[in-house]
């Protein structure tokens, strides 16, 4: 399906003359692709086939555009019915939306049209009244079968540009389902100058020049594109699939300015605000306190709205509006935090994030269109902290992954740079196990297991935990104990307060089961490595792959585990110690006795990297050898005669 980020966008009343389209070419060229497409059963591995993927764009000289998008899709079986559901999406307050024509083509050709009464529009943030203009036209496509045709194309327009006199956009050739004709069209007074950059094609656009030269029109044109099947830990589909990106915008200096004039005016600090803030840091002694106080009050008092970057528009909220709803999206959120932390006199900004992309952002084509997320840093006692409130459970100097290793644009009334986020480091993101068992001669255990965790493992462990319903933490609880061996029972638990977050979030439980190890008449063989949830599987079980494999982030996983061996038994087989060391990762496991104590130290690291797809085996083989490792077996054996 299509995948382009669309220009930012405004009001227009539009017509279907406004782009002078010619439907009847359109539909020879529908009959065309229909009687020209393969069968579904060439396509054993996709739900459907793009048969049409195309959007045209035409940039008015007073600044006004309207965009065009033509899809047309045949549904090979049920996994592609989904896309029979369309949604629509716009912003009511600068863009008008209408819907050109709907129709689903059967196999037998009837053609079966979507009637207007069956084309609904909904408010997905309706109780939001800050985002109550972002619309989306919905309609079920009618008559759907295996083998049909869904046809649909809708015309959004705006009369001018968010960011004056500038336009953006991208365009994918290629999802992950196969596309026959995938067309981008740009039309634009003669003069009206842009930048593109094509990824990994040579497609190049056709030029046509209008009769009287008043016009240039630039397409660019792909057909015949495979499916793209997935792959764990593969690239992104930027890095793979053939793309351009588009931008009118000069530097990047005129985006943070253009950003700034946005920003700057929704700054202010109500008295509503600063009475708030003032309260707030009453007795903080320290930079660092207050601007932890009022990070904690934002993070806990302002719900966040998931909008996505842009739909809401790029200007955000005022303060005050964002202080007294108590709720706002990314940017309203980053806004308001700004400001009441220079109400405290803590130099703080706003920040552009592209959380999508991971590379030298500045190196890319100047345009708003690569930001997704917004943050805000403060400057406290001469070191940088990055603040991101949406993630509501995120401790005051923390940032989450998604944020992490980032080229973002922090942005100032003057000096706006880029800046890279931190990567975390293997000891600031993991997790830390410990476990006591006491084996009993028959085979069972008590066992007592606690665990702390740090970085994107704890975030994701508090926002679990959270938002969980006690009972249902019990139960998790006891599947896990039940993930170790089948016949745990749950004996008592414990996880702390998820909302006090400068302490590490610690859980601990205890457990019996009967048969954890296997007993014969002379010997217990059990498995001693208890942390299971390191290297449950390897998700590189193919025999061979396609595409580089991507680590992105790095983490390490420790696992202590003591346990006291039963009176009359001794160790006849111990399990071997196991290193293992790669580019990026590294798995030991250890084995010792102490006294009637096995003592058994794991830790995985886990390392951002880029692994080409020709060291595959490497992979494949590390996984494999540190879960036969974790599969080791220890065998006691009963010494002292007459001993049952």
């Amino acid at each position: 399906m299509r995948r382009m980020l669309r220009t930012a966008a405004l009001a227009l009343v539009i017509s279907l003359l406004a782009c002078g389209i010619d439907y009847a070419a359109k539909d020879n060229e529908v009959k065309a692709l229909l009687e020209s497409a393969p069968p579904s059963s060439d396509y054993p591995n996709s739900g459907f086939v793009n048969l049409i993927d195309e959007a045209n764009y035409a940039i008015k000289r007073d600044g006004s555009w309207i965009a065009t998008t033509h899809v047309a899709a045949k549904i090979c079986n049920e996994r592609g019915r989904g896309i029979a559901n369309v949604h629509l999406a716009y912003n009511s307050a600068f863009e008008k939306i209408k819907i050109l024509h709907a129709r689903t083509i059967k196999q037998d050709g009837t053609v079966v049209e979507v009637k207007p009464d069956d084309i609904a529009e909904i408010t997905p943030f309706s109780s939001y009244a800050m985002y109550s203009s972002v619309k989306a036209k919905v309609m079920i496509m009618p008559a759907v079968e295996n083998d049909c045709i869904i046809d649909y194309e809708w015309m959004v327009g705006g009369k001018h540009s968010i960011m004056p006199s500038h336009f953006w956009t991208s365009w994918y050739y290629q999802s992950q389902e196969p596309t026959v004709l995938s067309r981008f069209s740009l039309e634009l007074p003669a003069g009206r100058r842009f930048t593109y950059t094509s990824y990994n094609t040579d497609i190049a656009p056709e030029v046509i020049i209008s009769k009287k030269g008043k016009t240039r029109t630039f397409v660019w044109e792909g057909r015949n594109f495979g499916e793209i099947n997935p792959e764990p830990y593969m690239p992104a589909l930027s890095e793979i699939c053939p793309w351009f990106e588009m931008s009118s915008v000069s530097s990047w200096d005129e985006i943070a300015a253009w950003y700034w004039k946005l920003v700057e005016p929704q700054m202010k600090a109500a008295p509503g605000v600063e009475r708030a803030v003032a309260e707030l840091i009453k007795g903080r002694e320290t930079d660092a306190e207050r601007a932890k106080t009022i990070f904690y009050w934002v993070e806990d008092k302002i719900r966040y709205v998931g909008l996505e970057f842009g739909a809401g528009a790029y200007e955000p909220h005022s303060a005050k509006d964002v202080f007294d709803n108590r709720y706002g999206d990314c940017k309203d959120q980053a806004t308001l935090l700004v400001t009441m932390l220079r109400s405290a006199g803590i130099k703080a900004y706003p920040v552009l994030v592209p959380v999508g992309f991971r590379g030298p952002t500045g190196k890319r084509i100047p345009s708003p269109g690569i930001f997704d997320h917004a943050i805000a840093v403060a400057e406290i006692d001469g070191k940088r902290v990055w603040l991101d409130t949406t993630a509501e459970v995120c401790p005051f100097g923390d940032l989450p992954e998604v944020d992490r290793g980032r080229e973002v644009l922090v942005v100032k009334e003057t000096g706006s740079e880029f800046v890279k986020t931190p990567d975390y480091t293997a000891d600031e993101n993991g997790s830390f196990q410990t476990a006591t068992i006491k084996l009993n001669e028959d085979g069972s255990i008590t066992a007592s297991v606690g665990w702390t965790s740090t970085g994107s493992t704890d975030l994701t462990a508090r926002a679990t935990y959270k938002y969980a319903r006690p009972s249902k933490i019990k139960e998790g609880l006891e599947a896990t104990a039940t993930s170790i061996t089948p016949s745990a029972k749950l004996t008592n638990f414990y996880v702390s307060d998820p909302s006090i977050r400068d302490q590490p979030l610690k859980i601990a439980y205890d457990f019996e089961a009967a048969g954890w190890a296997n007993r014969t008449d002379k010997f217990l063989i059990f498995r001693p490595s208890l942390y299971q949830s390191v290297l449950s599987g390897t998700p590189f079980s193919k025999p061979d792959r396609k595409y580089d494999i991507c680590f992105s982030g790095t983490s390490s996983n420790t696992s202590l585990t003591e346990i006291s061996l039963p009176d009359g038994f001794k160790v006849e087989e111990m399990p071997r110690n196991v290193s293992l060391k790669a580019d990026f990762g590294a798995y030991d496991v250890t084995y010792a006795l102490d006294g009637n104590v096995l003592k058994v130290a794991e830790k995985l690291v886990r390392r951002d990297a880029r692994v080409p797809a020709g060291r595959y085996q490497e992979v494949k083989k590390f996984y494999e050898d540190a879960i036969q490792a974790q599969k080791q077996q220890a065998v006691l054996r009963l010494g002292q005669p007459g001993h049952k």
